[in-house]
């Protein structure tokens, strides 16, 4: 490939949809307070009926996009117009072409951290840390129940699609670009919501140690631990379903929620 791309070459990769053959995924949920919800979800989004939060950690083994890397995530549970998913508020991620990526396609608010995800038979965990700081740590014990039995119901990879084993996963995320001369947005920020679906060949929902902490351009610890609710950890094959604008949002009013994805420097 040069930096021109031959118009055979763009039809072979036209349409192309991004797939995961095999990646471990581990949800930590808890109960935050609802205020913390409604302080950090962005108009038009609205809480749920509980103040539900996630971390996330992901292993992607083998995919057809880019080499092994690894990401983590920060949620809050919410809902646009009757759909339910999550919306996310910090995603690090080890490997520079999957965060632009991520960015520019869905508006995955993605910054380069490191990742360390480990499985050693029914012991799982992961941390995440950005500028040496560790922002999250999850420890499983797959051999545990979840610590409330409402992840059975909470559980992301909820809804049904194609054979008994597929599962999707409802992510909101906002698109939005500064403009060259910094006087605003390029055009309206956008509330995109898409689906990650999923065929699992192995589920498990277990207990959850979850540790949150702060750096210096991460304050996850706003999202605070009232109650561990337990995890969902699987693993399979996912793809990347297409996007939808299903919003546009005054840039006024978005604004107080965009600087979170840089690392702004006094």
């Amino acid at each position: 490939m040069g930096f021109v791309m031959a118009s055979e070459e763009m039809m072979a990769r036209s349409g192309k949809r991004s797939v995961s053959l095999d990646v471990e995924f581990v949800f930590a949920a808890w109960l935050t307070r609802p205020e913390v919800v409604r302080a950090l979800l962005p108009p038009p989004l609205e809480p749920l009926e509980i103040p539900l939060a996630w971390s996330m950690l992901a292993n992607f083994r083998e995919t057809n996009f880019s080499p092994a890397y690894q990401e983590a995530g920060l949620s809050l549970g919410a809902q646009h117009r009757g759909a339910r998913g999550t919306y996310c508020l910090s995603m690090p991620v080890n490997d520079g072409q999957v965060l632009v990526a991520g960015r520019e396609i869905y508006g995955m608010p993605k910054k380069l951290g490191q990742v360390v995800f480990q499985a050693n038979g029914n012991r799982v965990k992961g941390w995440c840390e950005r500028h040496s700081h560790r922002i999250l740590q999850v420890k499983l014990d797959l051999d545990q129940p979840p610590q409330d039995a409402r992840m059975h119901e909470i559980n992301p990879w909820k809804e049904p699609h194609g054979n008994a084993l597929g599962r999707s996963l409802t992510l909101f995320n906002f698109k939005a670009f500064s403009a060259p001369d910094w006087s605003g947005f390029d055009y309206p920020p956008r509330l995109v919501r898409f689906s990650l679906r999923a065929e699992h060949r192995k589920v498990k929902f277990c207990r959850a140690e979850i540790e949150l902490n702060d750096s210096p351009f991460d304050p996850w610890t706003e999202v605070e631990i009232v109650e561990t609710l337990g995890a969902v950890y699987t693993r399979g094959q996912t793809c990347m379903g297409a996007g939808q604008v299903v919003a546009e949002v005054e840039p006024s009013r978005f604004s107080p929620y965009y600087l979170s994805r840089f690392d702004v420097y006094e």
